[in-house]
């Protein structure tokens, strides 16, 4: 069973001290909630990082809805050749000026959470969810879909991924996400950056301080793609392409063995990229230059 500390959503570090408990120095004043999506914990030594919206097999219900992500079937002769769904432009607008209100820890800290894994093979072997804290819809769906899924039908994982929209917590961040494989072993994924969330930050900063702000939001984005990915289905390898302003400007090629032994709360997002094959260009003055996708 899990320990009490895995029952919260996200763990993560103290971003703001209270002055050591003193009641006298401890004042909040809130000039608005409707724009922050997010619950936050408060404690007697500080604020903590947000909670994120993260999908567990316990609480996740099919979506009502399927717009935000791209449903893509690669074809040999043309990637990302068949698109199923698509993100509101008016979606993506509002979002964008929620995420603006993250602090910057929170923007480089993308990939220390993920959605929960989905053990297959115990959804397959069972027709019930082992129990009421289990989202019942959602453990019968995994139950219909776990043979094609184990037996690696490319169709299953594509139409997976279009109706449960692993990605969807993540529109704050990018946009436009499309999928593609012709292998049941590996899943790409390329998205649009949502540089809007790094607005009131880029108005603090200097160009290079920015940049690296930039650097570690988009290394931390595609980690946290590539979590999710894994989590969702049982392939060995994600292929993420970050792009910005029409050009790829990370692209790289996570293996699931390595990714795994990670310690997500400790790492520079950029630099861990260097444990992966990727392309990224990096410059402190002008920032993530275009590069080519990696072809896999």
């Amino acid at each position: 069973m899990p320990n009490e500390v895995d029952n919260f959503e996200r763990k993560s570090e103290i971003t703001a001290c209270f002055g050591g408990g003193s009641a006298n120095l401890f004042k909040i004043s809130v000039t608005s909630m409707d724009s922050i999506p997010y619950s936050f914990v408060i404690t007697s030594d500080g604020i903590h990082d947000h909670l994120s919206q993260r999908r567990t097999t316990r609480q996740q219900a099919l979506p009502s809805d399927f717009g935000g992500v791209n449903y893509i079937q690669e074809n040999p002769n043309n990637n990302y050749s068949e698109s199923r769904s698509s993100a509101s432009h008016d979606n993506a607008i509002s979002v964008s000026e929620r995420v603006e209100q993250l602090d910057t820890n929170s923007l480089i800290s993308i990939h220390k959470t993920s959605d929960d894994s989905i053990d297959w093979t115990e959804v397959l072997v069972s027709s019930t969810a082992p129990d009421e804290s289990y989202n019942a819809n959602m453990w019968e769906y995994y139950h219909e879909m776990a043979p094609k899924i184990l037996a690696g039908d490319i169709d299953a994982y594509l139409q997976l991924i279009y109706e449960v929209n692993p990605l969807d917590d993540l529109l704050m961040y990018g946009s436009n996400f499309n999928f593609g494989t012709d292998d049941p072993q590996k899943i790409e994924v390329e998205f649009v950056i949502n540089v809007a969330a790094l607005s009131d930050a880029r108005s603090q900063m200097n160009n290079v301080e920015y940049n690296d702000l930039l650097q570690d939001y988009v290394c931390s984005t595609c980690i946290r793609i590539a979590r999710d990915m894994f989590a969702l289905l049982p392939i060995g390898t994600t292929i993420v392409h970050a792009t910005l302003n029409g050009n790829t400007v990370v692209s790289v090629v996570f293996d699931r063995n390595t990714l795994s032994k990670i310690r997500f709360g400790y790492i520079d997002p950029s630099d861990t990229l260097s444990k992966f094959k990727h392309n990224m260009d990096y410059n402190p003055n002008r920032g993530l230059l275009p590069v080519r996708n990696i072809q896999e």
